[in-house]
């Protein structure tokens, strides 16, 4: 469902979903389509512990604490914080790299 939330359908998504799609068909990375979907759910130090979900959002899905620094990026505008969630989900790609 989050997929089609304000803030993640359409360019957003598409961005992120692009970067792993791009790398999985060059053979560069090994990631499943679930894997690709759990990303968005799981809490990052890239992020500050945020979840790359809460980023696009600009909000907290978590009723955990919030760090300063997490307070910022969720204060940030949603273009900031889309170039963050793909610099994450860059991150992510480069530790499925394949041998």
């Amino acid at each position: 469902m989050y997929q089609a939330l304000p803030g993640v359908v359409g360019p957003p998504l598409e961005a992120v979903l692009e970067l792993f799609l791009r790398a999985r068909n060059a053979g560069e990375i090994h990631i499943a389509n679930w894997e690709m979907a759990s990303f968005f759910l799981i809490p990052t130090p890239f992020l500050v512990w945020l979840t790359p979900l809460e980023v696009m959002l600009g909000q907290r899905v978590y009723d955990d604490p919030l760090e300063q620094e997490a307070a910022w990026l969720l204060r940030q505008d949603a273009a900031f914080r889309i170039r963050a969630a793909l610099a994450a989900a860059h991150d992510e790609s480069m530790h499925r790299r394949s041998p």
